[in-house]
């Protein structure tokens, strides 16, 4: 890299962390990242708070997964990998006040991202994986049909946003415009409710068991009281959902231009209960407790965006369709 290119990616750096980064009381440890392929293992000994940025820079691409408020153990270290897509791979601390740790991909040709977090006894293990394409749909298959559990409705609003919006309003809505655009397209859909009311977890999980399903796919906000909090993220239990969450994710995320907080092994009820036959997964596409995306969420055109980008999703995974969200339908 030239010096101009250096300084550029430096002066990048610095309005991203200045944009990103906060005061917190403890600092994570960052103790053990390896390589292997087109994946990088990450062992932290809290929960990571991570943002991720991504640019072009002289016929190069970045991506910078940054680690706010956390601490290097050991030097900094320049990963060499055979790989095709990533060049190489630089492990550092980025800054010290506050402490702030970045991995930067540089590569040769642009791909798309995908992190995981699991939590590993008192410590967490993350997975950093990239490919330079979509992952290949499954066969096309003749007849498919998909489950849609439409979180909360009746007396559990679910999440409730700043200025008043309920999840379950949004996640109905959601719903049955998902399930509208599937129908158009030869897809059979179930859905555990299509009115505001309360359908109980074991419920829905004998719902989801009984559908003979092909896909499960739970449709929620996520919400907490860290209003600065933003983005999509995935949810699977049962490893066959895993390719699907990820994906889901991605593409959900991509085309609401939110951020990608990646594909989290969680033991929600719903799926974790359902059967392994199915891959069940949840999104929670955007907090509905930040400001800015309850703004998003109330509104019905961004509510079309986000049940066409899940459709799109799933025709294409399936297999049923080649479909683009973005087309307006």
């Amino acid at each position: 890299m030239n010096r101009r290119s250096s300084d550029i990616l430096k002066a990048a750096l610095a309005i991203f962390l200045l944009s990103t980064t906060g005061a917190f009381a403890k600092a994570d440890n960052l103790y053990s990242w390896k390589l292997s392929g087109s994946s990088l293992a990450i062992e932290s000994d809290g929960k990571p708070l991570t943002k991720s940025f991504q640019f072009s820079q002289d016929g190069e691409h970045y991506y910078i997964l940054e680690f706010r408020h956390a601490v290097l153990l050991g030097p900094s270290q320049v990963l060499e990998t055979r790989e095709p897509h990533a060049t190489v791979i630089e492990v550092s601390q980025f800054t010290t006040h506050p402490d702030v740790v970045h991995i930067v991909v540089r590569q040769k040709n642009p791909s798309v991202f995908s992190l995981e977090t699991q939590p590993k006894g008192d410590s967490y293990h993350l997975r950093l994986d990239w490919q330079s394409k979509s992952p290949a749909p499954r066969a096309p298959a003749p007849h498919v049909k998909v489950f849609l559990d439409v979180g909360h409705g009746g007396y559990d609003p679910g999440g409730t946003g700043p200025d008043g919006l309920p999840e379950s309003f949004v996640n109905l809505d959601v719903a049955e415009k998902v399930a509208s655009i599937l129908r158009a397209h030869g897809v059979a859909v179930e859905l555990d409710r299509t009115t505001n009311t309360f359908v109980s977890l074991p419920e829905r999980v004998s719902l989801v068991n009984q559908s003979h399903a092909d896909l499960c796919v739970g449709l929620y906000c996520n919400a907490s009281k860290d209003r600065s909090l933003h983005g999509t993220t995935t949810y699977y239990f049962h490893s066959d959902a895993q390719a699907f969450a990820r994906y889901l994710g991605q593409q959900v995320a991509r085309a609401l231009g939110l951020a990608d907080n990646g594909t989290l092994h969680d033991d929600l009820y719903v799926i974790k209960n359902s059967t392994d036959r199915i891959p069940d997964v949840i999104i929670e596409y955007a907090y509905i407790s930040n400001y800015s995306e309850e703004a998003l969420l109330s509104s019905s055109d961004f509510r079309d965006r986000i049940a066409s980008a899940v459709a799109a999703a799933i025709l294409n995974y399936t297999g049923k369709k080649t479909f683009d969200p973005t087309d307006g339908r």
